[in-house]
Formats: structure tokens, C-alpha cells, sequence
């Protein structure tokens, strides 16, 4: 019997052929970024996307064997489910969004001028004080 529900078991691992990851954000936070990969034998062809239980997209793609396909998910914050479906196979993700709004802080104004000044300022200064001193020599010959 043991055998039995083992080897009843091969065939459901065996019959996984996607690989579904969030992989980053977009642009915002807000943008989840997906990917989802073919990792079985055979070509995936329109996927139907959804999310929290409601259809979000669906996909006219063929996914091939060994190929990956990034798409978009625009979400609230909160903990979310996403679902990729085809040919009566589901596959799904649970994930938490989290996003906080950016914050704008202000620049800090640029001393270059100040810092040129602090810089030229002895080295013309040491100039000044050579060419003084070559005068008042060159003034008593």
C-alpha cells in the first residue's frame, strides 16, 4: 500500500513545468515584478493571470520550454495571492507588498565656489608675496 501512494506521488512532482517568482519591483513599489519560467517539456500557451482570486490578465504568449516571461503587477499594500492557470493547471504565489511613499528631502547647495576660494586663495596669495619680494630686490640693484 505504502508503494501504492508513492508512486501516486511521482507523477504530481513530475508534472510541475512552472516556475512562478517575484523578482523585483518596477518602477514604484507598487509594480511587482514577476517572472514566470517553463520548466517543463512542453510550450505554455495563453496563461491567464490572476490575482487575489480575480482574473488581472490574460496573456496571449507561448512560454517555451526553458523560457522565462516577465510581466507587471500593479498592487495595493497588504498580503496578495497570485494565480497562473493553463490548460486546467494552477500555479500560485503568496506575497506581501509593502511600499512606503518617498520622501523628499532637500539638497544640499554645493560649496564648490567656496571650496575653489579656500584653495586658489593661498596659492595666489603665495604669488603675490614672490613677485613683491622680486621687485623690491630688482628695485635695489
Amino acid at each position: 500500500m505504502k508503494r501504492l501512494i508513492l508512486l501516486l506521488l511521482i507523477p504530481i512532482v513530475a508534472a510541475q513545468t512552472i516556475d512562478l517568482k517575484q523578482i523585483g519591483f518596477g518602477q514604484t513599489q507598487k509594480e511587482i515584478l514577476f517572472s514566470l519560467t517553463n520548466i517543463g517539456s512542453q510550450p505554455i500557451t495563453n496563461p491567464e493571470i490572476y490575482l487575489d482570486g480575480q482574473l488581472y490578465q490574460k496573456l496571449d504568449a507561448s512560454i517555451y520550454p526553458g523560457k522565462t516571461l516577465n510581466f507587471i503587477i500593479f498592487t495595493e499594500q497588504g498580503n496578495h495571492r497570485i494565480d497562473v492557470s493553463y490548460n486546467n493547471r494552477n500555479y500560485s504565489l503568496e506575497f506581501t507588498s509593502i511600499y512606503t511613499e518617498p520622501v523628499q528631502t532637500e539638497q544640499k547647495k554645493s560649496n564648490k565656489w567656496l571650496i575653489f576660494l579656500l584653495v586658489i586663495t593661498p596659492f595666489l596669495l603665495a604669488i603675490y608675496l614672490l613677485l613683491k619680494k622680486a621687485k623690491f630686490k630688482l628695485n635695489k640693484l
